[in-house]
């Protein structure tokens, strides 16, 4: 049996992007009262650690925008359904169970419709917010998968350029001035579905020593923004 190839630098930014998210779960202190002293510091790790779910996206767009290579479109379904939308049931009433064992949660109405509804509408623990979304991405993957060809690669960039112009640096910019501008004017896909294409792009794209020192400097102009 032909053992399955891995790329270390997706391991790498896996393990970042986990340590990401318990760093910013553990900072919650960052949302709420900016005249302490530790606020300071919970803003530099919010900053700093801000990239834990585009770099989540941006690998699932790395490693699924190619799934037709691998098998059809049912067996992706089926592996995601396994791998996410199961655990994703099942966490939520283990998680149910506990809160209302811990008076976190009181239901009068113990109907399976009421349960479904909590759950499908994430009442029960707003932490599982990623992977409605994340399943969001995959619902979509099929469609995104079809532009996952070199006729359509300068299109992707064009509309990945377009996005960051129009619903980040433009709204950003215009702000400073007091400047407001209409969402409509924008690319009309969610943050998420940018994120799976530049995963996608960057995974496949060899990029020259200008290009990588002109990212590494967008990238400090964007924290240093952030901030």
């Amino acid at each position: 049996m032909k053992e399955k190839s891995r790329l270390l630098y997706i391991d790498i930014l896996n393990i970042l992007a986990i340590i990401s998210v318990i760093s910013l779960h553990c900072n919650g202190i960052v949302h709420y009262n900016p005249n302490i002293r530790a606020w300071g510091t919970s803003l530099i790790v919010q900053v700093l650690f801000y990239f834990a779910v585009p770099i989540f996206i941006m690998i699932s767009g790395a490693n699924l925008m190619i799934y037709r290579e691998k098998y059809d479109t049912k067996t992706f379904f089926k592996k995601r359904i396994m791998k996410v939308l199961i655990p994703l049931i099942f966490w939520s009433i283990i998680m149910l169970v506990w809160k209302i064992s811990t008076s976190q949660i009181t239901i009068n109405n113990f109907s399976i419709k009421n349960i479904l509804n909590m759950i499908l509408s994430n009442n029960i623990e707003s932490t599982y917010y990623f992977l409605f979304c994340i399943l969001g991405v995959y619902f979509t993957m099929p469609l995104l998968s079809l532009l996952a060809k070199k006729q359509y690669r300068k299109t992707l960039w064009i509309t990945c350029f377009l996005f960051l112009i129009l619903n980040g640096f433009l709204n950003n910019i215009l702000n400073l001035f007091g400047i407001s501008i209409h969402g409509g004017m924008s690319i009309q896909f969610s943050f998420y579905i940018v994120y799976v294409l530049l995963g996608y792009l960057l995974s496949t794209e060899r990029l020259s020593k200008k290009q990588k020192v002109f990212l590494y400097l967008l990238t400090i102009i964007g924290v240093i923004y952030h901030y």
